[in-house]
């Protein structure tokens, strides 16, 4: 009698894993594509320190040379549920607080400086962080499989599948409607 199996080497589970893997780096720079104009367009040239308004922290190996080095940036070094948090509201910081009391003027001022805001306030912006909000745990569940070499569920399959369509999805709109701004701004139009 048979007691107990283990499987210790299976050529297609992974060959299987390598195709996800793949499609889950595809999809994670895109991600980053769209992450980093969204956060250089709304901070402007400090290319090395787009997270400075968030409450996200990268990994210890995150350094400006690095980043040079490899033409990456603080979002390479993010884990992929980060994604999640990228426009909670910063936490307030006591010495930043106490620092905008000695700047305003009144108390309406007061209240405006120290008001807890997302890092990223446009509109469009906003609504695409909120819809990739959605797809991201489905991505992540799947990547966890991948990553420790596990047999994919079905259920997390199918999430994923359908997670990954619908992101792409949004990548794609976010993309048309840059393209769009970009001529509208060049014949003067309004968008």
């Amino acid at each position: 009698g048979i007691k107990h199996l283990l499987k210790l080497n299976d050529p297609q589970l992974q060959r299987t894993l390598r195709d996800y893997g793949e499609e889950i780096f595809e999809i994670e720079m895109k991600l980053r594509e769209v992450l980093s104009l969204i956060f250089v367009h709304t901070y402007g040239e400090d290319f090395y320190n787009l997270l400075k308004h968030t409450n996200l922290k990268t990994s210890k190996d995150c350094t400006i040379d690095q980043m040079e080095d490899y033409y990456e940036n603080q979002f390479f070094f993010l884990t992929f549920t980060q994604y999640f948090h990228i426009n909670d509201p910063k936490n307030p910081n006591l010495e930043r607080v106490v620092e905008r009391i000695g700047q305003a003027q009144n108390f309406e001022e007061l209240k405006q400086l120290i008001t807890i805001k997302e890092p990223i306030a446009e509109p469009q912006y906003v609504q695409f962080l909120k819809d990739v909000k959605k797809l991201i745990n489905p991505i992540e569940d799947l990547r966890n499989c991948v990553a420790h070499n596990r047999t994919v569920p079905e259920d997390i399959e199918g999430l994923y599948e359908t997670a990954k369509e619908s992101l792409l999805e949004e990548i794609d709109k976010f993309h048309e409607k840059l393209a769009d701004c970009e001529v509208n701004d060049e014949t003067g139009t309004e968008n």
